[in-house]
């Protein structure tokens, strides 16, 4: 990883700078940025509705992935939760609601209880509910509008509330090992709660980090948690540990004066603590064997600037993501070695919009999602057998190469594909993921058909104006729905 990148309010600037380009995605990503808690847009009514309602949905499944169309106007699906009985659960905001999804299509929509002294036919206290969790047999959803939790009991389809200080505005949500509910705050100064899981009281905890908000907390044991904090302002952040159990926890930043660019997710592994980067193209790693941030891209597209990786989860060595405004969910794998990407939507972005893939929940083999504008929820299933896949001769830190030099490694592409193949390559050089000062040239770019094995040699050349330093070269072989890519580690002298 190279020793510096670009400052957040530069990579903002450029972003909306290359969103005059897209044309066609420019409605869309102006939505997106409503889901980046930026204000509520308007939508129709049914949030003044209340109640149960009931509808069937059909599933429409393309390869591995499986949709529900969610019914009309807007729903916006927002934050989505595998309960302990693998009930699939959402925020649906423009229900301003909770959702129950069954895979045979029935979906129950709870909508919640009116806030005092809202008319019924006026919708301007939209939440986006961004945490869900499932706490004491019920389903609970944060509600910022009105800085509360609300519970709902689906036995009887009814509600509780537990009221939260004025101007909390609750975000995230996560329960402990010992049973109790923590929630973020949603405005600076950063601070997170937890509700006793025992006695109902609420207890709030300042953390260190001027002028940031708490935007995820991760429980990795009973005594170790993280939460992540944001700038509004500038999007830097940072990571932060502190045991859960103390009376008065003490918080510690992570990862020495590294910032990251809008870190809204947090998860472990054996390997260290990954942290999503909302405002680029790629996941870090706190690598708890050095102690070191290491930078993972993932593929581009050149119809949008940044794939926004949004929310993360482990599972075992397996770390799972959605790509906000690439549609897609993605999951780095086997030792930091691989990378499979699945397109959400079976057609291209110019023709549908951007989706905005904003959460996602693991239920075993299945990664469910939430599409806000794509006003979607669905899954990818993991056991879908790909039929093409990519490795690399060159393993570990073995590639070095002199600036102003080049190198030669070989890329080999194994199995079927009746669709043809193409290359592409990103590296950890800056937020973009898009090469700069480091040039790839295969001696092919696409296979016509594959049917065994073909290897393609890579030549890598390193400008002699670049900084020395580790990088991350992604070198990706996609059908245009599901994206294969390998990890490959070079150290630049």
């Amino acid at each position: 990883m190279a020793a510096s990148r670009p400052e957040p309010r530069v990579a903002r600037r450029r972003y909306a700078n290359a969103l005059a380009l897209v044309g066609v995605l420019v409605i869309a990503l102006a939505v997106s940025t409503l889901a980046s808690r930026n204000g509520n847009p308007s939508y129709g009514q049914p949030c003044a509705a209340q109640g149960l309602h009931s509808l069937s949905l059909a599933p429409e499944r393309s390869g591995p992935v499986t949709t529900y169309n969610l019914p009309k106007p807007l729903r916006s699906p927002n934050s989505i939760l595998v309960a302990p009985d693998r009930s699939i659960w959402f925020g649906e905001v423009g229900l301003r609601g909770v959702s129950h999804l069954f895979q045979n299509g029935t979906l129950l929509e709870y909508a919640w209880p009116s806030s005092g002294g809202i008319p019924a036919d006026r919708c301007y206290d939209l939440s986006e509910i961004w945490g869900l969790a499932s706490w004491h047999g019920l389903i609970w959803a944060t509600d910022s509008a009105n800085d509360r939790i609300l519970g709902l009991d689906p036995s009887t389809h009814t509600f509780q509330t537990i009221s939260l200080k004025n101007g909390t505005l609750p975000g995230f949500l996560a329960v402990d090992m010992r049973g109790n509910l923590w929630f973020t705050e949603g405005s600076a100064p950063a601070v997170v709660g937890d509700v006793d899981g025992a006695t109902g009281s609420i207890a709030y905890y300042s953390i260190p980090a001027a002028g940031e908000f708490a935007a995820s907390l991760f429980f990795q044991n009973s005594t170790l948690a993280y939460v992540t904090t944001v700038n509004p302002e500038d999007d830097l952040g940072h990571l932060f540990a502190f045991n859960p159990t103390a009376q008065a926890p003490s918080f510690k930043q992570l990862g020495g004066n590294q910032t990251l660019l809008a870190p809204y997710s947090v998860a472990a592994t054996d390997e260290g603590v990954w942290v999503s980067e909302h405002h680029a193209s790629n996941i870090a790693l706190l690598d708890r064997s050095t102690g070191a941030w290491r930078f993972y891209p993932t593929s581009t597209d050149a119809q949008i600037p940044l794939s926004l990786p949004y929310y993360l989860q482990a599972n075992g060595t397996r770390v799972w993501f959605n790509e906000h405004d690439a549609s897609k969910v993605a999951v780095v794998c086997c030792g930091r070695t691989s990378l499979t990407e699945y397109n959400v939507s079976s057609t291209s972005l110019t023709e549908t919009g951007i989706g905005n893939v904003l959460t996602i929940g693991l239920d075993k083999n299945l990664v469910w999602f939430t599409a806000w504008t794509g006003n979607q929820v669905g899954y990818v299933n993991a056991s879908y057998p790909v039929g093409f896949s990519i490795s690399s001769n060159a393993t570990g830190d073995q590639v070095t190469i002199q600036r102003g030099a080049s190198a030669i490694i070989q890329l080999r592409i194994d199995g079927t594909s009746t669709k043809p193949l193409r290359m592409a390559f990103s590296d950890s050089e800056s937020y973009t993921s898009v090469p700069s000062l480091i040039s790839f040239v295969p001696d092919a770019m696409t296979i016509a058909g594959l049917d065994g094995s073909q290897t393609i040699k890579l030549r890598i050349a390193p400008s002699s104006s670049l900084t020395a330093g580790s990088y991350e070269l992604l070198a990706t072989v996609t059908d245009g729905l599901i994206y294969r890519s390998v990890y490959v580690a070079i150290t630049v002298t």
